[in-house]
Order: structure tokens, then C-alpha cells, then sequence
């Protein structure tokens, strides 16, 4: 089980003096990663250089992570995959994002995935408290480049540090190719789900909630 959330955007340098506040920064972004009853978390950092902070990179993340950290499964051997992330539409509750789940069970990496969402106003998570932390200590040091970001992450969570992953630009995938080959079925509302669910048994089939009860789920076909 892992929850994932973008960080708000880290500006460099930070400089204190009130000249440099209307000079133009560079954006970079931070993906986190963070491991169900755990305090290990994965940060995931790049530039507006390299890319934006959509869908596709999100995805690219999530399964940089994955492969990076799994072996695909062998014979006989079951996975499950349940993710958690808030509902922003253009970077978690999207087509692109069940496009690149199901694209892990059809690699074998995982038997079972579910996608879940935290109700709106209830979305606070162990990825915001890990990036308050980062948040802190930024606001004690002067940050010049974004090399020095990754010094700043290192140093927030002494006892278990942060695992660093400077994402590059062959490392963002462009999932969206992807979508077409399949039909998106016609009754899918992506963004009305609170909970999607891939199985490798029925690897057609996808289905949907629209909130957290274990009743009420709608079974959708798609043809890949």
C-alpha cells in the first residue's frame, strides 16, 4: 500500500532579499512516495526542464518507483498494489493514471491493483506531514540550486531518511499513446470514482465506486 502526492513548487534560489521575489525562479516539483505503516518514503525531483507536473509525469513516478523496487512476478506468485492520492484531476484522478495501473498488471508486477482516492476535505496525508517537514528545514537554509533541494530532503527525517530519485527526462513516459489501444468504456466518469480496481484474472474488466461503501460497484468492459 502507498500514497502519493506532488509537493507544492520548490522555487530556486530562495534568496531573502526583496529584489530577488520578482526576478524570475525555476520551478521544481517532488513527487512523494510513502509506504503504508511506515515512516520510508521516496522522493521523486525534477525540474520545469525536464517536464511538467501533469498526469504523465505523475504517472512516470509511480511507475518509475515500481520498477524500480519489484521484480515481476513468476508463476504462481500474487501482488497486490493499493494506492492512495487526493483527487486532483490533472495529476491523480485521471484516464492516464488507470491506463499505467493497468499496464503494471499486464507486465506481470502485480496480480492485483486497487486505485483509491481521499474524500475532498479529507485529503491530508503521511506524504503532507514528510513534505511539512522538508518545508521546515527550507525555511532555515538558503537554497541556490536544485541540487542543494536534494541536501534539504536528506537532512528533514534524520532517524529514516528520505530516498532520493532525481527523475531524467528519458525517465517520463508518454502514457497517453497508450490510450489508443483500448475502447474507454462509455459509462467511465473518471473523476465522479472514489475507488478503481484491476484484477490479472479478469484483465478486460474495470470497476468503479463512487464512494468507500463496499456496495454499489459498477463493473465496466473495455476492449485492449
Amino acid at each position: 500500500m502507498i500514497t502519493c502526492d506532488l509537493q507544492q513548487v520548490l522555487f530556486t534560489p530562495n534568496l531573502r532579499c526583496s529584489s530577488s521575489f520578482y526576478l524570475r525562479k525555476l520551478s521544481n516539483y517532488n513527487l512523494g512516495i510513502t509506504l503504508a505503516n511506515t515512516n520510508i518514503a521516496h522522493m521523486h525531483i525534477w525540474s520545469e526542464t525536464m517536464a511538467k507536473r501533469g498526469s504523465n509525469e505523475v504517472a512516470s513516478c509511480i511507475y518509475h518507483f515500481i520498477t524500480t523496487n519489484y521484480e515481476v512476478l513468476e508463476n504462481g506468485q500474487t501482488r497486490t498494489l493499493v494506492l492512495w492520492s487526493d483527487r486532483c484531476c490533472g495529476q491523480n484522478n485521471n484516464v492516464i493514471l488507470i491506463e499505467m495501473l493497468m499496464r503494471l498488471i499486464r507486465m506481470n508486477y502485480f496480480s492485483h491493483v486497487e486505485q483509491n482516492f481521499f474524500v475532498t476535505g479529507h485529503s491530508f496525508n503521511d506524504c503532507d506531514r514528510h513534505f511539512a517537514s522538508i518545508e521546515k528545514v527550507m525555511k532555515k537554509n538558503t537554497i541556490i540550486l536544485p541540487t542543494d533541494i536534494e541536501k534539504i530532503i536528506l537532512e528533514a527525517q534524520i532517524e529514516t531518511p528520505f530516498h532520493v530519485t532525481w527523475m531524467q527526462r528519458e525517465n517520463f513516459l508518454d502514457f497517453k499513446n497508450l490510450l489508443a489501444f483500448w475502447t474507454r468504456p462509455r459509462l467511465l466518469q473518471v473523476t465522479k470514482n472514489l475507488w478503481y480496481q484491476i484484477d490479472a484474472n479478469a484483465p478486460r474488466n474495470l470497476f468503479s465506486r463512487e464512494s468507500h461503501c463496499i456496495v454499489n460497484i459498477l463493473h465496466l468492459s473495455y476492449r485492449y
